[in-house]
């Protein structure tokens, strides 16, 4: 059975570039690594260059929900975050969260090699169901991270 999903200028003014942009649908952008390694720097310019062909037509109500993998050279795939559900207006905190995450993963993730980073996600109306938490947990270390985790 096909599932034909609606196209975002179905649901907003905004003059969009294309139609490209396919609501309630996941999709997945790769960002290319130039030296194998990941850093805050270089999760930074992979979110900011993913925002730039992604998401800077998309209206700031709509909501994001996304992960955060990696992909190694050797071709296997690692997820780094839990999804992520966000307004697209306040995206800059989807990356403060994917550094902690990324800053908190084991040392068996700092002696493999990555091929890219990947950003797992679908755009949904804000008449949907599923809306971002009002009252986030903010961890800033390692100990808060964890018990966060557990708690979840």
């Amino acid at each position: 059975m096909k599932q034909n999903f609606p196209l975002l200028s179905q649901f907003c003014d905004k003059t969009l570039p294309s139609n490209s942009f396919i609501l309630n649908k996941w999709e997945s952008y790769h960002f290319e690594l130039k030296n194998f390694l990941i850093s805050d720097s270089s999760i930074k310019e992979a979110f900011k260059d993913f925002f730039n062909n992604k998401l800077k037509y998309i209206p700031d109500d709509f909501i994001i929900v996304i992960q955060f993998k990696v992909k190694l050279d050797s071709g296997e795939f690692r997820s780094i975050s839990r999804l992520q559900i966000e307004y697209i207006k306040d995206h800059k905190n989807l990356v403060k969260n994917f550094i902690i995450y990324w800053n908190n993963k084991s040392e068996d993730y700092y002696v493999v090699n990555y091929s890219h980073i990947i950003f797992t996600y679908k755009i949904i109306s804000i008449k949907s169901k599923i809306k971002p938490l009002k009252n986030k947990i903010n961890f800033k270390n390692k100990k808060d991270y964890w018990i966060n985790i557990l708690i979840y």
